[in-house]
């Protein structure tokens, strides 16, 4: 009798042991899923983000404000060739920035009807690649590679990218992996804000992209922010994460009590090959330029300088004008 007992007893710790180690195994491999497969999934985005035409519809808003932002911007990209251009938007004057092979630049007017005026070029790529990426030029292509503005294949890589834990979920009818995360970058790699702690929500079935994300972002300053975002993909082609859409909501700051919410519609999205000449100055009516290997061209920062200059006298006539 005594030796049922103890092959019952037995048997109840050798089932309760299963079932409090069976999730840990199960998010160990989802884990090391997420980390084998991941990075390579990401090459795949990336390459899917190089041959891109979309124009983007941008809606900003707030709760409890009856204050609607929307502008329209133009996105193209053919290899390392990026642009985007602001196609309309009511009070703003125009916007573009582009790279290409030999160089980058950013340009504005003052008014639809005006000139273009070029106030950075740069032909050093390896910091025009910096600089055009901190501007958003990539993030448009790739959103679903971003968390809170950090890029994610960055931050699998970075050591202080710590991993608490890595559970299968369903959303929206979809199994994804829930990835819970602390991220303390080091002082001297900070930027303005990063992504402190949250949840970033994984489909393995879509190029592990990132659907949906949780997090408190931090500030240089010390202050801290609630972000969300979901992306909507494109039905077509199937486990391909072509974006449909992205709402993303800002909470309040200790400087800022308002609540932000961003939405980015996805309209005409296609796949094409770009010529080259659409990512020059001379797309938009401007001289091009043969700048040297590294540095940038005196010229053209001079033209920049006059460009922004003339900007700010027109800016300065305009409100004349309209005082008088």
């Amino acid at each position: 009798m005594g030796g049922i007992r103890r092959l019952i007893l037995s048997a109840f710790v050798l089932a309760w042991s299963v079932a409090v180690s069976s999730p840990c195994r199960a998010d160990a491999a989802l884990e090391d899923r997420l980390r084998s497969e991941a990075p390579k999934a990401w090459e795949q985005i990336v390459e899917l983000a190089r041959h891109l035409e979309v124009k983007v519809v941008d809606t900003r808003s707030s709760p409890g404000s009856d204050k609607v932002t929307k502008s329209e911007w133009m996105y193209k990209t053919n290899g390392e060739n990026a642009l985007q251009e602001l196609v309309a938007e009511a009070t703003r004057s125009g916007r573009a920035m582009a790279r290409n092979a030999r160089y980058a630049f950013k340009l504005r007017k003052s008014a639809p009807s005006r000139p273009w005026f070029v106030y950075y070029v740069g032909t050093n790529l390896g910091d025009v690649r910096e600089e055009i990426r901190n501007d958003g030029l990539d993030y448009v292509s790739q959103v679903q590679l971003y968390l809170a503005g950090d890029y994610l294949p960055d931050l699998l890589k970075s050591p202080n990218f710590k991993i608490e834990s890595v559970e299968p979920v369903t959303r929206r009818m979809e199994e994804l992996a829930a990835v819970t995360f602390r991220y303390a970058p080091e002082a001297d790699a900070r930027s303005r804000l990063w992504p402190s702690l949250g949840v970033v929500y994984l489909n393995p079935q879509r190029l592990w992209a990132a659907e949906e994300f949780d997090v408190e972002v931090a500030y240089n300053d010390g202050q801290t922010q609630k972000w969300t975002q979901t992306v909507e993909f494109r039905p077509e082609p199937q486990h391909t994460p072509l974006p449909l859409k992205r709402v993303e909501n800002r909470g309040p700051t200790k400087s800022d009590p308002s609540e932000s919410i961003w939405t980015w519609e996805y309209v005409d999205c296609k796949s094409r090959d770009i010529p080259d000449e659409e990512f020059t100055l001379t797309a938009f009516g401007l001289p091009e330029i043969s700048p040297p290997a590294s540095g940038k061209s005196r010229f053209w920062v001079a033209l920049s300088a006059a460009g922004v200059l003339c900007i700010i006298i027109g800016m300065l006539l305009r409100r004349t004008s309209t005082r008088s």
